[in-house]
């Protein structure tokens, strides 16, 4: 194969790519969207941070070019993984799922699970935004005080799927939990998805997550 010049430009500071995506007009506009984990330089001070970012190119023939972000999501952080995925929905929007960023997934300390928790952070979220990185106006959280309002649905771990089912237009979704605690969800604009209040999973010192494996109010 003839490797694909133009990635990554410097600027954008890259570290891994998590995903591809094609417009569905490429044939016309030829844009070329890419999901990858994103630097910060460190300082004297502070560690290097990451977080997950979607940049969008033009690909002809076997280079891209005009490679730009347009959506940075706001979970920097020093570590933690940053599994996601993003894919282009029936209504046209991109749904991009950003990881736990847990860092301390050996220990039994919960404050970095917690952010998925959070809506003022894009940790643990599958996000919705539109083809130039706007935000839609309908989603769930737009307008909404100390919620970011790219979020679509909260209370997730690592997101490695995402799937539209082919007659009820559902999307489907699976995330890889800690020990014996994947799940596969159907999303729902706006629901909490449970991580890390909510799990069948022990954390790897081998205790439980949660006191409330099934549900809470």
């Amino acid at each position: 194969p003839t490797p694909i010049s133009g990635w990554p430009p410097a600027p954008l500071q890259a570290r891994t790519l998590n995903s591809v995506l094609v417009h569905a007009q490429f044939a016309h506009n030829h844009f070329v969207y890419l999901s990858y984990t994103k630097a910060r330089a460190k300082t004297a001070t502070d560690p290097e941070l990451t977080t997950l970012a979607l940049a969008r190119g033009r690909l002809e023939g076997n280079a891209l070019s005009d490679v730009r972000d347009i959506f940075v999501a706001e979970a920097w952080e020093p570590g933690g993984a940053m599994a996601g995925r993003a894919a282009f929905g029936p209504d046209g929007m991109i749904y991009l799922a950003v990881g736990d960023r847990d860092s301390n997934a050996l220990t039994d300390d919960n404050r970095a699970r917690m952010l998925a928790q959070d809506l003022s952070s894009d940790v643990g979220k599958v996000l919705r935004i539109r083809e130039d990185g706007s935000i839609p106006p309908d989603n769930p959280f737009a307008g909404r005080a100390g919620a970011r309002p790219e979020i679509y649905t909260y209370g997730h771990r690592n997101v490695f799927g995402l799937a539209w089912h082919p007659q009820t237009g559902e999307l489907w979704e699976c995330e890889i939990g800690p020990m014996g605690g994947d799940e596969l969800n159907i999303l729902k604009p706006g629901l909490n998805y449970g991580w890390p209040l909510v799990s069948f999973g022990r954390i790897y010192t081998g205790h439980t997550v949660s006191d409330n494996s099934w549900w809470r109010p």
